[in-house]
């Protein structure tokens, strides 16, 4: 199955009258959906707190986590608490089984940035398994979000996200160095920044992870031709 055999299941947007600008794009699109939904998202973040706290709801968490988001960037109706809980219930099963498989090659490839710095300190093997935890961690911005919207089976889903990673890498570079710079300075300066992760980080996370993610599925899988999953 390769890359361009899937489709998101997702309804096309209606046509643009002229005398409507046309849609926005890139940046612009990013911020005038965050303007537009900060609410939403603080109200999101506590909800991913929440159903994160038994651990091994966390990667159903996050599927639904991410389709919340995609509504928001493709401008659909959504309740955030009902369609998080159903997007949980409903993709549970793929998502367990998708982290099953990502977390811990994750954690591997973390293990091995580690061993390289600092029980070996070996530059070499120390960049390549930075390297390798990076393509990992990249590719879990795909990951899920296809989970939630896209009709695939999960050999399809990690195959399609390795090739996402790589065909959009300075994109998907920019937005992991951008979460890296949010986390490092929520870390510097807990706890008073333990605020800012109750309220906003996690969704702040997911918001540049899944517009990473959206912009990548819209350009090289959605087409004209799409139904409603």
């Amino acid at each position: 199955m390769g890359l361009f055999d899937n489709i998101l299941n997702l309804k096309p947007k209606n046509k643009i009258a002229e005398d409507e600008p046309p849609p926005k794009k890139g940046i612009a699109l990013f911020f005038q959906v965050f303007m537009s939904e900060y609410r939403e998202l603080l109200k999101l973040n506590l909800i991913m707190i929440l159903f994160c706290l038994p651990v091994v709801t966390i990667p159903a968490a996050i599927t639904a986590m991410n389709k919340i988001i995609m509504f928001m960037f493709l401008d659909k109706r959504y309740s955030t608490f009902s369609d998080f809980f159903a997007t949980f219930k409903s993709e549970w099963k793929r998502s367990m089984l998708a982290g099953l498989i990502y977390f811990p090659l994750l954690a591997l490839a973390g293990f091995g940035v580690y061993f390289y710095l600092s029980v070996m300190e070996s530059f070499l093997f120390f960049s390549v398994s930075a390297l390798i935890f990076s393509i990992i961690l990249i590719a879990g911005f795909y990951v899920f979000p296809m989970i939630a919207v896209v009709d695939i089976n999960l050999k399809g889903v990690f195959k399609n996200a390795v090739m996402l990673t790589l065909l959009r890498l300075p994109q998907n570079v920019l937005a992991l160095i951008i979460i890296f710079l949010l986390t490092l300075v929520v870390w510097m300066f807990l706890p008073p920044t333990l605020i800012f992760v109750i309220f906003i980080f996690f969704a702040l996370i997911g918001f540049i992870s899944t517009f990473c993610a959206y912009t990548g599925l819209k350009k090289f899988v959605i087409n004209d031709n799409l139904s409603q999953k």
